[in-house]
C-alpha cells in the first residue's frame, strides 16, 4: 500500500510545474517534521501541551512556507533547465498529429469576441500537455475524420485554449463557464454565444457530432 502511495505522490508532482517542485517537496519534509513535533505530545498531556505543540507546529511550517516560495519560480529557473516528469509527459503527446487534426487557432479573448461578434460558430478546446485525458479525447474524438468533416462543412472555427502554463485568459474564461478543470469543450452557436454547449470530464465522438449540429454553422457574410 505504501508503494501505490508513493506513486500516486510521483503522478501528482507531473502536475507541477518544474521550478515548484523542489520547494514542494521541502513542503511536505516540513509537514512530516510539524506532524513528528505534534507525535511527541503523549496523549495523556493536558490540553495546554497538546495546543503548545500544534501552534508550534504550524509555525515551524509557516516559516519554512515562508522561506520555500517567496521568488522561488525566478531563483530556480535560472539555476536549473526544465525537465524532470512534467516534460517527459508533455513530450509523450506533442508528436502526435492526427491525419484529420482540426484547423486550431490559438485561444484568445479578442479572437473570441471577433469570431462570435461575426455570428462564427466556435469550439474551443480546453487542454493542458499535463492532461492525459484532455491529449485522449483530441486524438480519438476531436481530431477524427467525422468531426474534421462537419467542422468544414459548418464552417465552425476550432480555438485551443492551452492551459499548460495557467494562462490567465484561459482561466478567466473557463470560470465564466463555470468551472477550473479540465478537460472542457464549449461550442458556440453563431448569433447565440451567450448559451454555449459545454462537456466537461469527457464526451462521446457522438455526444460532440450532435452539439455541433445543434449548434449549426457560422453565417457567412
Amino acid at each position: 500500500m505504501g508503494f501505490v502511495l508513493l506513486g500516486t505522490v510521483v503522478y501528482i508532482f507531473t502536475f507541477i510545474h518544474w521550478p515548484y517542485v523542489v520547494p514542494t517537496i521541502g513542503l511536505l519534509f516540513a509537514l512530516w517534521g510539524g506532524c513528528w513535533w505534534i507525535n511527541r505530545t503523549p496523549l495523556t498531556a493536558d490540553l495546554g501541551a497538546k495546543l503548545r505543540a500544534w501552534l508550534e507546529a504550524a509555525a515551524f511550517v509557516s516559516v519554512l512556507w515562508v522561506l520555500l516560495f517567496p521568488g522561488v519560480d525566478e531563483i530556480i529557473r535560472g539555476r536549473y533547465s526544465p525537465g524532470g516528469l512534467y516534460d517527459v509527459m508533455a513530450s509523450r503527446y506533442e508528436h502526435t498529429v492526427s491525419e484529420h487534426e482540426l484547423p486550431w487557432e490559438p485561444f484568445t479573448r479578442s479572437t473570441f469576441e471577433q469570431l462570435t461578434a461575426q455570428q462564427r460558430t466556435v469550439l474551443v478546446d480546453f487542454t493542458a500537455d499535463w492532461c492525459p485525458n484532455c491529449k485522449t479525447l483530441e486524438k480519438y474524438i476531436l481530431n477524427t475524420e467525422e468531426v474534421d468533416g462537419l467542422v468544414s462543412r459548418n464552417a465552425v472555427v476550432t480555438l485551443k485554449a492551452d492551459w499548460t502554463h495557467r494562462d490567465p485568459e484561459v482561466t478567466q474564461m473557463l470560470e465564466l463557464l463555470g468551472g477550473k478543470q479540465i478537460p472542457v469543450v464549449a461550442i458556440f452557436p453563431a448569433g447565440d454565444p451567450n448559451r454555449p454547449m459545454i462537456f466537461r470530464g469527457g464526451y462521446t465522438r457522438q455526444m460532440l457530432l450532435d452539439a455541433l449540429d445543434k449548434a449549426g454553422p457560422s453565417k457567412r457574410s
